[in-house]
């Protein structure tokens, strides 16, 4: 009950979760709309047909993208601003929170923690990612590191849930919510790949600024397709999704996440922006296959 004291009445947290899905969906369609008009009419198509065609799906995918981060976006400052308002109100939410923990709402907030945090990483880039490609990491820290980097591969998702499959059949169900997320995260963190060139580490001429090395928009090289890590994606995506059915294991999935990170940063792959960018990605991704996972199966 809403303390009937109070003048302005706001939709409970309940009330708003139905209908995010439908603001999600308007804004991203938006969003992707605005930008591949834009695109399309500052870039051209080329004449050739099988070119256009080409051309054409390379920057609807790219639209399609950039609308979805961005619908995420209002989406959790949307979320936010109303848990926010409803607080200094007076109203008292009281809103059931999954034994791990793992709810749409804290993966949203985390959505957009990672993105500030990600531009504030902006500062130290250049010198963390020159530290470390000049080798001044111990030697060490390199042997340690590298093995993690499975943990952000695809297979390493095949055998973690071929592990799950055989020793766990209680759980079987869940298996293709976990195939979902990591496979729908690391489509989305190549697919924002296309959106702005830039520049590897260990490509890059640091005796640049870090705006040096943002470059055109849709690139093609792999050598500009340094922002998002991929690798951190699929690791954070697997990570979220694992501690949603096994609570328990959290800090060792996540701790596994931030070894990957490390590694991507440390072998010059990205820059610490590019990873932080990655797990972002990843939280709006699961976020939106929780919320599917629970409407839908009642499984998660």
């Amino acid at each position: 009950m809403e303390d009937a004291g109070n003048r302005l009445s706001l939709p409970t947290p309940e009330e708003l979760e139905r209908c995010i899905p439908y603001i999600f969906l308007a804004a991203w369609s938006v969003f992707g709309a605005a930008v591949l008009v834009g695109v399309l009419v500052s870039d051209g198509l080329p004449g050739d047909q099988d070119r256009t065609v080409a051309s054409f799906l390379y920057h609807a995918v790219a639209a399609a993208v950039s609308g979805y981060l961005a619908a995420g976006v209002v989406v959790s400052l949307l979320s936010v601003g109303h848990r926010c308002a409803r607080r200094l109100l007076g109203h008292k939410d009281l809103t059931a929170t999954s034994g791990s923990g793992l709810t749409e709402r804290r993966l949203r907030l985390l959505y957009l923690v990672f993105l500030l945090a990600a531009v504030a990483a902006l500062s130290v880039d250049c010198s963390l990612s020159q530290w470390c490609v000049a080798e001044k990491c111990p030697r060490f820290l390199n042997d340690l590191l590298d093995p993690f980097s499975t943990f952000g591969h695809a297979a390493a998702t095949f055998v973690v849930l071929l592990a799950i499959y055989q020793l766990d059949p209680s759980r079987r169900r869940r298996l293709w919510w976990v195939l979902a997320c990591v496979l729908l995260s690391a489509a989305a963190a190549n697919g924002a790949k296309m959106l702005l060139a830039r520049t590897r580490p260990q490509d890059f001429d640091f005796h640049h600024g870090i705006w040096a090395t943002f470059g055109q928009w849709l690139p093609v090289e792999s050598v500009g397709q340094s922002l998002p890590s991929g690798h951190t994606a699929t690791a954070a995506a697997l990570a979220l999704s694992l501690v949603a059915i096994y609570p328990k294991g959290r800090w060792l999935f996540l701790f596994l996440t931030v070894l990957v990170a490390c590694q991507r940063i440390e072998c010059g792959a990205h820059f610490l922006s590019d990873v932080l960018c990655g797990a972002a990605i990843s939280c709006l991704t699961v976020a939106c296959c929780l919320r599917v996972g629970r409407r839908y199966s009642g499984t998660i």
